[in-house]
């Protein structure tokens, strides 16, 4: 109707305008409620432990945070954009199958952030995929421990059938990935956050009872499982 009396073309940008505006009205009481929330949670907690893109899996005495809360004990927050949190004023930082879901500059982002927001001597935990392991599984011949795996990821994904290249490209395209580190690319990219202790830790374990058994990938993938896939990095402000 608008076009047919040639004004169309005056009224979409506008209208895309408000309906922009309405998306950015609906944020303030979120952002209202979770600086509430970060200000309550800094005063009640000498330790304080920050839980990325926490999701569905939360973290007791954390404050947890995610792009999309699925529960209220979870803060809304993007961890690929400068953290609404004053500089050293973390102990422990923690992810868990979320760096492979941004991309490498937004993961950049993120580090400097993690870096900017721990105290001295803060520590950042780090598990996600290893790529390295699933482009392993392409030697020949596979190990036990590489056999049971492709058997257990068929099983769990319903497939007729299951080879390394059929397991890679789930991992490449399924979920959101949007990039997979080796052990050294994600070594060098919180050296370049400022991260100068980097170290790797097995699935579960640290020298730290604060970041000790909180990975929990396991419950929905099987502890066998989460450990052929998973790596954990330390790093060590």
């Amino acid at each position: 109707m608008l076009d047919s009396i040639e004004i169309g073309q005056f009224f979409r940008p506008a209208v895309r305008y408000f309906r922009e505006q309405r998306e950015s009205l609906r944020i303030i009481p979120r952002l209202i409620v979770r600086r509430r929330r970060i200000e309550a949670y800094l005063i009640g907690n000498l330790c304080r432990k920050l839980h990325l893109g926490a999701s569905d899996k939360t973290l007791p005495g954390w404050l947890n945070c995610d792009i999309q809360p699925t529960s209220p004990n979870t803060i809304f927050m993007d961890a690929a954009k400068p953290f609404p949190l004053p500089s050293q004023s973390f102990d422990f930082v923690f992810c868990e199958h979320f760096i492979e879901h941004i991309s490498l500059d937004a993961a950049a982002v993120c580090f400097r952030e993690v870096f900017r927001c721990l105290k001295a001597k803060g520590v950042f935990r780090v598990a996600t995929p290893d790529l390295r392991r699933y482009i392993n599984l392409f030697s020949d011949p596979l190990t036990p421990e590489q056999k049971r795996f492709l058997n257990q990821f068929a099983s769990i994904y319903s497939l007729d059938r299951v080879n390394p290249c059929i397991a890679l490209n789930h991992l490449v395209y399924n979920w959101g990935h949007r990039f997979l580190y080796t052990p050294k690319e994600l070594t060098d990219a919180l050296k370049r956050a400022g991260f100068e202790d980097v170290y790797e830790m097995p699935v579960g374990e640290s020298s730290y009872d604060a970041i000790c058994g909180i990975e929990q990938h396991g419950k929905f993938y099987g502890e066998e499982m989460n450990r052929f896939e998973t790596m954990v990095f330390e790093a060590r402000k």
